[in-house]
């Protein structure tokens, strides 16, 4: 998955919940911890840790989220 293609493959309903979390100024913190990976908070019901990774040619190659949506693999 490339990060300019990754909305073909992510759920409609969960890329409207990230454009939501992203204008109503939900990442309350995000930064480049390391090169190609990025960490932030976002605030949902409770706040959760969000890990993405990417390669040189902006492949994600990894993804983390500890929020309790549980019905695909992509948050």
């Amino acid at each position: 998955m490339n990060l300019h293609n990754f909305e073909k493959i992510v759920d409609d309903q969960i890329l409207q919940r990230g454009h939501s979390y992203y204008e109503n100024d939900s990442i309350e913190d995000i930064e480049q911890t390391e090169q190609g990976e990025f960490r932030a908070i976002v605030s949902g019901s409770m706040d959760y840790d969000v890990v993405l990774k990417i390669d040189s040619e902006q492949n994600i190659i990894s993804h983390y989220c500890d929020c309790p949506y549980d019905w695909g693999d992509h948050c």
